[in-house]
C-alpha cells in the first residue's frame, strides 16, 4: 500500500506530517476506504492520548494530595515527637541540676 510506504521511509519526520502526508496519498489514489479507515485510527488515538492526559491529572493529583497529607502527618508526628523530646530533656536537666544541688556542701 503506498500509504505504509510513504509512514515507514519518512518515519524520521514528524507525527503531524506522516499523519498529513498519509492522508494526502489515500485521498489522492482514491482509497477511501483507506482514508476513512486512518481517520478513525487517528481519532481513536487522539482520544487515548487525551484519555491518558486526563489520567495523568488525575493520578497527578492524587498523588499531590496523599504527599501533602504524609507531609501533614509528618509534621504533627515530629511536632510531638519534638515536644516529648523537650520535656524529657528539661526533666533530665532539672534532676541534674538538683543532683548537682544536693551534692554541695
Amino acid at each position: 500500500m503506498v500509504g505504509s510506504a510513504s509512514v515507514s521511509v519518512r518515519s524520521h519526520h514528524s507525527y503531524r506530517y506522516i499523519c498529513l502526508h498519509w492522508t494526502f496519498l489515500t485521498f489522492k489514489s482514491g482509497n477511501v476506504q483507506g482514508y476513512v479507515a486512518f481517520s478513525g485510527c487517528l481519532a481513536t488515538i487522539a482520544s487515548l492520548v487525551k484519555l491518558a492526559g486526563n489520567a495523568y491529572k488525575t493520578i497527578k493529583m492524587q498523588v499531590a494530595e496523599v504527599a501533602t497529607e504524609v507531609e501533614l502527618r509528618l509534621t504533627v508526628q515530629l511536632e510531638k515527637e519534638g515536644a516529648a523530646i523537650r520535656k524529657e530533656l528539661s526533666e533530665t536537666e532539672a534532676r541534674i541540676l538538683e543532683a548537682i544541688a544536693g551534692s554541695k556542701p
